[in-house]
């Protein structure tokens, strides 16, 4: 012990070379075993994430996105189970990896490291409190505010979504103008409030965008589409999943009664666009397949055209060669 007390200080630096050596390894596994890659810090308040997605889910679809350092946030609606809580915290995990010094769940990724990031789940009741999920979602807010620091990452699931649709558009908004009074502030946040989305459209600082559903299999495409809010397509869901259900047509026709005309109509609007971006999106895609594979059939021909060439210029070698040696 006397002399291994000798060398206490070297054992110590050494011990701590070691942990520090065992800490970087891991996370190289980590980043490893979830196809993780390195971000690019920039010092603009932006968020770039190119075919980002949750390390978690297995196969799964990946989105890309841009929040410029003009924009105040981004909000995304569509249908239930149409991926809009996957992608929330797949953006939120890429914040709080890039914070604790870990790659990022992202092909490419251009990101400021903000000082602060809060994110709320969907449902903030609290027992122990005795209070409501729209008494917890004030009482979280409000200290929010309070926390806030130069620059800020909110992120939101269902935002005020135990209450009123109207009233609870206001109070987000409002909160929204709240938050990012300071340029260094970003919000994200997920809903199905009609005037909300309405709201956000219409501004030209917030990005709207949708998850996609497709028709055609009556199933959700879990890719973000950008431009136009979307469709949260509650009573064709209920009125697919009920199948042919006599007494669930019935509550599906008395329900289509009792909503607004203005409410339906819009909501059909915005499936329709919802409906329209989607095919667009895939005559894209294949116009991208069909533009690929012409470009690789051009390119073999090229080889092909330079293979005769070749052919046909040692034809003309050989013949120069037997000419030069008969003179």
């Amino acid at each position: 012990s006397s002399r291994l007390a000798a060398h206490g200080s070297q054992i110590d630096y050494v011990t701590d070379l070691i942990f520090a050596f065992d800490e970087y390894r891991t996370r190289a596994n980590f980043a490893m075993e979830f196809h993780l890659n390195r971000p690019v810090l920039c010092s603009d308040h932006k968020l770039e994430l190119d075919s980002f997605f949750h390390p978690l889910i297995e196969n799964p679809v990946k989105n890309s996105l841009l929040i410029k350092p003009s924009d105040k946030g981004l909000v995304i609606s569509g249908p239930n189970t149409g991926g809009k809580t996957a992608t929330i915290k797949a953006i939120a995990l890429t914040s709080f990896f890039i914070k604790h010094g870990l790659f990022v769940s992202a092909r490419k990724a251009e990101v400021f490291n903000f000082q602060n990031i809060f994110y709320f789940g969907n449902d903030q009741q609290s027992l122990e409190e005795g209070l409501s999920s729209f008494a917890a979602e004030v009482k979280n807010y409000t200290e929010l505010l309070s926390l806030l620091g130069e620059s800020n990452l909110v992120i939101i699931d269902e935002i005020f979504n135990s209450t009123s649709s109207e009233e609870a558009s206001a109070l987000a908004f409002s909160f929204f103008e709240e938050i990012t009074k300071t340029s260094g502030s970003k919000v994200i946040v997920s809903t199905h409030h009609q005037t909300l989305k309405t709201i956000t459209h219409s501004e030209s600082n917030y990005i709207s965008c949708h998850v996609g559903f497709d028709e055609s299999t009556n199933s959700p495409t879990y890719k973000l589409i950008f431009g136009a809010p979307g469709s949260s397509l509650a009573l064709d869901i209920f009125k697919k999943l009920s199948g042919n259900d006599s007494k669930c047509e019935e509550i599906y026709n008395l329900a289509l009664k009792r909503l607004d005309n203005k409410m339906i109509n819009y909501e059909k609007l915005l499936h329709g666009l919802s409906e329209r971006e989607g095919k667009l999106s895939k005559i894209i895609e294949e116009n991208e397949r069909l533009n690929k594979e012409l470009k690789n059939q051009k390119e073999a021909a090229k080889g092909l055209i330079q293979l005769k060439v070749d052919e046909e210029v040692s034809k003309v070698k050989r013949e120069l060669s037997k000419i030069e040696k008969k003179a």
